[in-house]
């Protein structure tokens, strides 16, 4: 790290790319500040280092921060920070939040501005915890206050004053199928409007007797028109979409392959005329894949030399080898490999694999074996 960092001890933080550099930054909070620790990837090593920025001066909150979120409560394309202070332990003292604005600094540096005082936040009773959650679908950031000396409360955000409300796009990741979790926690998703790039991760959720939604909104000011998508799945995965529209959530369904284990199939019919063999290969996929990265890889470790095919590797690229993906409904595909001209192997055991991918994912079966019989003799 560099720089001077004299409120580090006892903080709470989360990670967000305040600046819009494409990296992720670290906001903190302690009992007497908010700041953030700004990352300068250095180059060409790429490792990080962190600079402080922020409010830096002394503020005396009404104790240690209880929960910190980062939400763009503005949607002018950069994150604010809402942080709560104080001890919902004790019988005494207050709880109360503020809201920090992530604001234009010195040259091209971002700094924090605390807003509470105009943002209708002040003045509250003792707080134990907030869930941050968009409940209308409308791009802003609405709270809900848990309290323990009074009833709980509820705040619906609205643009301030007579503005007009900026525009926004809302993401929701799910991967049914996919070899990520469910709501694709750990992924990065990077959205593109004209000129700003803004990067956020989804997270496992946090906060203090609540937890705050999962879904990333991304304010976009005055921007109109479409924005494009990447998600980089947890797997290693990477999703692109164009032409998302905006002012509106996307749930975007992780597309990489999945091999349906139980659908795999091996068939072979033996030609009379040749008294070779044609060996085909079925299997189904959750999602597409690309046919040239179909694959049928046989483990030949303990097979007699007698046993085995021509090819370790079955795919397209080879000569005598075919294969053809076809949609059968229900998000679900089926390939079909075929080998053609293969020489009879009599009463062998051949394990084999079959693997589906797209550029940067792929997904491999459990082993299967096949299993031949006698052969028949041709005579000349």
């Amino acid at each position: 790290m560099s720089g001077d960092f004299p409120y580090i001890e006892g903080t709470i933080a989360s990670a967000t790319d305040f600046d819009n550099d494409g990296d992720l930054d670290v906001v903190c909070a302690n009992s007497s500040s908010v700041f953030v620790l700004e990352n300068e990837i250095q180059e060409p090593f790429g490792y990080a280092t962190f600079s402080l920025h922020g409010s830096e001066t002394p503020v005396p909150y009404g104790g240690p921060p209880t929960d910190l979120s980062l939400q763009d409560y503005n949607l002018d394309g950069y994150q604010d920070v809402l942080v709560g202070f104080g001890d919902p332990s004790s019988s005494t003292g207050t709880t109360d939040l503020y809201l920090f604005a992530n604001q234009e600094g010195v040259g091209s540096e971002r700094t924090l501005v605390d807003v509470t005082a105009v943002s209708g936040l002040s003045g509250n009773d003792k707080l134990a915890g907030f869930s941050v959650s968009d409940y209308n679908r409308d791009g802003l950031s609405d709270l809900y206050l848990t309290r323990p000396s009074s009833s709980t409360f509820f705040y619906k955000a609205k643009p301030t004053g007579s503005q007009d409300q900026n525009n926004w796009v809302g993401i929701r990741l799910k991967s049914s199928f996919g070899k990520n979790n469910t709501d694709g926690l750990g992924a990065t998703v990077i959205v593109t409007a004209g000129a700003m790039i803004q990067t956020q991760v989804v997270d496992g959720g946090s906060g203090l007797a609540s937890q705050h939604e999962p879904d990333l909104v991304f304010g976009l000011g005055d921007y109109v028109g479409t924005v494009s998508v990447q998600v980089k799945w947890p797997s290693g995965h990477v999703q692109n979409l164009s032409g998302v529209s905006t002012n509106q959530y996307k749930t975007i369904s992780d597309d990489s392959p999945v091999i349906d284990n139980d659908s795999i199939e091996f068939s072979k019919v033996f030609h009379v005329n040749t008294g070779l063999e044609t060996w085909e290969f079925t299997w189904e996929t959750y999602n597409n894949s690309t046919p040239a990265l179909d694959k049928v890889i046989f483990d030949l470790s303990g097979v007699p030399v007698q046993c085995q095919p021509d090819y370790g590797v079955l795919k397209a690229q080879w000569s005598r080898v075919t294969v053809v993906i076809v949609p059968i409904g229900g998000a679900k595909y089926r390939h079909t490999l075929t080998y053609e001209d293969v020489e009879c192997k009599p009463r062998c055991q051949i394990p084999f694999y079959v693997k589906s991918a797209v550029v940067d994912c792929s997904s491999t079966s459990v082993e299967q074996l096949i299993t031949t019989g006698s052969c028949l003799i041709i005579g000349k």
